[in-house]
């Protein structure tokens, strides 16, 4: 058996916090501003009627409250 086993190498990755206001809320705005499709879990615009996925109606806005971090 000639296989070749590919190595892992794990990559680290320091995360640095965004001091800039406009960088900010631009992320922001990303990341909490969208629609969950309930039938299949996709994420869709904030101003989407049918899911982009499964084209079904029912959708929820994503939830925004904060919560402790584990």
């Amino acid at each position: 058996m000639n296989r070749k086993v590919k190595m892992g190498i794990s990559k680290r990755v320091f995360i640095m916090p965004i001091t800039d206001v406009v960088k900010k809320q631009i992320a922001q705005q990303r990341r909490l501003f969208f629609k969950i499709c309930f039938d299949c879990g996709a994420k869709n615009p904030i101003g989407g009627t049918r899911c982009r996925k499964c084209r079904g109606s029912h959708m929820r806005l994503k939830n925004r409250t904060l919560g402790a971090k584990k």
